[in-house]
């Protein structure tokens, strides 16, 4: 047989059909898992960093103080601390009155953008807080809350804070690329274990054409044993050999039907060559000719 007949044959065979499919649904299930886990994980970082920004907002509340003109910093700069912690809430900080007028924005917000004043007027008209993903020209993302702060004499300002989230997406990166850069490994694993148990799995059917393969026609008594499991191939095996033993029984017959038949003939057929063969020798006129295959006729 031809190679490209014999990897016909291999591409058909039971057991490689076994193992691809086995191999579909693998790869399928680790990716669809990779997946739901990365969305996970994104999940996570925004619900964390979304913490972090609520917590600076209360911590802002700390720090503004209203004036005539309205709202400023009060940060006492003899406290290291608190002023480590004004700087880290003022790094990206953008705050305007209820009119839209931008009355601070840090330099890091002018670099992703200050809010236009149709979006700050927006943003105070409702009382639930409003979340952006921006990206500076560097493609860094930052995550910004927006929302309204209601100073003691019922002024509404519009307050902006956000956080760098460029630690987050390279967290999400490596465990995307280390997570799907393993899978081929894993599906080379997963494969070579698949194959191994199905050749495993098939070795008793394999056996079982093995034994259905020398079994002919001089050698009907054959039987295959079973093997005691009581599985799928155990009754596959006793129905094969109940229909060996149906053949059997159909060539134990046909047998005898030819030994009869063979014995039925055999006397006749005798007399009849007899017959012939005497004439053959004494006949010395054609009527001697005559009766003698007449003879013959009548025995025929």
């Amino acid at each position: 047989m031809s190679t490209a007949g014999r990897r016909t044959r291999f591409w058909r065979r039971l057991g490689f059909r076994l193992m691809a499919g086995y191999l579909a649904f693998f790869t399928l299930l680790l990716a669809v898992v990779g997946l739901l886990f990365r969305n996970r994980l994104i999940g996570i970082q925004d619900a964390q960093i979304r913490e972090l920004l609520e917590g600076d907002r209360a911590a802002l509340a700390g720090f503004l103080r209203e004036t005539p003109d309205g709202i400023s910093w009060e940060v006492d700069a003899e406290d290291p601390q608190e002023s480590f912690v004004a700087e880290r809430l003022r790094r990206v900080f953008m705050r305007a009155d209820d009119e839209g007028r931008v009355l601070q924005a840090s330099p890091a917000y002018r670099v992703i953008g200050v809010e236009p004043r149709s979006e700050i007027l927006r943003v105070l008209s409702v009382s639930e807080p409003v979340w952006r993903t921006r990206k500076d020209p560097w493609g860094t993302s930052y995550l910004v809350r927006m929302g309204a702060l209601t100073a003691p004499g019922g002024r509404r300002y519009f307050i902006a804070q956000g956080r760098n989230v460029a630690l987050n997406e390279a967290t999400v990166q490596q465990f995307t690329w280390q997570y799907f850069s393993t899978l081929p490994v894993i599906l080379l694993v997963g494969s070579s274990l698949g194959w191994f148990l199905t050749k495993r799995g098939l070795r008793p059917l394999e056996q079982v054409v093995q034994a259905a393969d020398s079994i002919t026609g001089s050698n009907l008594n054959l039987r295959i044993p079973a093997r005691g499991a009581d599985d799928e191939l155990d009754r596959l095996i006793v129905t094969f050999n109940r229909m060996i033993e149906r053949l059997e029984n159909s060539f134990e017959q046909m047998r005898q039907f030819t030994a009869d038949v063979s014995h039925e003939l055999r006397t006749p057929i005798t007399a009849v060559r007899g017959q012939l063969e005497v004439a053959l020798m004494t006949t010395q006129s054609e009527q001697q000719l005559r009766d003698a295959i007449q003879a013959a006729l009548e025995e025929a």
